[in-house]
């Protein structure tokens, strides 16, 4: 499988025995966007008037259960230094200096790609959320500043002010 589609089928197993996967506007954006998606990859592998429904997501399901058991089975210890490890992470990137003080950010993360479920009856319910790649990002540092260092192989910033 593509990893762009293994990414995708990951995104509905998921949600697939949720009431999330039961509403019709949500599966009908995802289907829209899927479908194609799947045929452009694997066209040549798919059989003539294949639709969503023919997709099997237990297999998949199945894994991420036995991951997310896994995750929840380490011992307390295990979980507070992952929990140490992120916060010392976070606060680094949480502060910044603004005008001679410290100021705390209001969100240094940027949201991965997956299902948009957004809130209520909201019509992209179901939709592709894009993967935010460097060439998206605009970042803004004192003149003086060390440019930060892009970390994905191959990719730079669009713009460093």
């Amino acid at each position: 499988m593509v990893p762009e589609t293994e990414e995708v089928a990951n995104f509905w197993a998921q949600v697939k025995d949720s009431d999330f996967a039961e509403n019709e506007k949500a599966k009908e954006n995802f289907v829209s966007v899927v479908v194609p998606l799947f045929k452009k990859h694997h066209g040549d592998k798919l059989e003539e008037g294949f639709t969503f429904d023919d997709f099997d997501f237990s297999a998949i399901k199945d894994h991420l259960d036995s991951e997310r058991e896994k995750r929840n089975a380490r011992s307390k210890e295990e979980k507070q230094a992952e929990t140490e490890k992120n916060k010392e992470i976070a606060n680094f990137y949480n502060y910044c200096l603004f005008d001679k003080g410290v100021e705390k950010t209001a969100n240094n993360l940027v949201e991965p790609p997956g299902i948009f479920r957004g809130r209520g009856e909201h019509p992209s319910i179901g939709l592709l959320k894009q993967r935010i790649m460097p060439e998206m990002v605009t970042i803004n540092i004192g003149q003086d500043d060390l440019i930060p260092i892009c970390t994905v192989p191959g990719h730079a910033w669009k713009r460093v002010y």
